[in-house]
């Protein structure tokens, strides 16, 4: 069972669950295409970035409920965010050039206090940014 689905509290529900881009296997990708002109040195890079990028993709968690934003990452060292709706204080979206071109980025969403979380490679980042911003409309019009 996944984290965020073990992380729900009673009356929670999953909203909107981000994934990985796969636009993190683009560096990979473009240093194993160039290998075979470079003597296949590269790919001794290649491979370990791409197995590195398939394991955060695979370990990476990220969800919006009707409570929280949750979000997990890391496989031996696990960090995880879970930050109530109420307590959210901004969010913002990172996207360079390729970023806007290809749909991905970073979220940072930050909470009371100095709690600043940066969420990075997310696929669709806007639609994770206004999923959590209708939850907090929603969690507000609840109350």
């Amino acid at each position: 069972m996944s984290y965020v689905s073990n992380s729900l509290s009673r009356g929670e529900e999953i909203v909107y669950r981000a994934a990985v881009h796969w636009g993190i296997y683009i560096l990979p990708a473009i240093i194993a295409l160039l290998s075979p002109f470079l003597f296949f040195i590269p790919l001794i890079f290649a491979i370990p970035m791409a197995i590195g990028a398939w394991i955060y993709s695979v370990n990476t968690e990220m969800a919006v409920t009707n409570k929280k934003v949750i979000g997990k990452w890391g496989l031996i060292r696990r960090i995880t965010i879970e930050q109530r709706l109420t307590k959210i204080d901004s969010i913002s979206v990172e996207q360079g050039i390729f970023g806007r071109m290809l749909n991905y980025g970073s979220i940072n969403v930050r909470g009371g206090g100095a709690t600043n979380t940066p969420i990075k490679f997310i696929a669709n980042p806007l639609d994770f940014k206004r999923q959590v911003e209708h939850a907090i409309e929603a969690a507000e019009s609840n109350n």
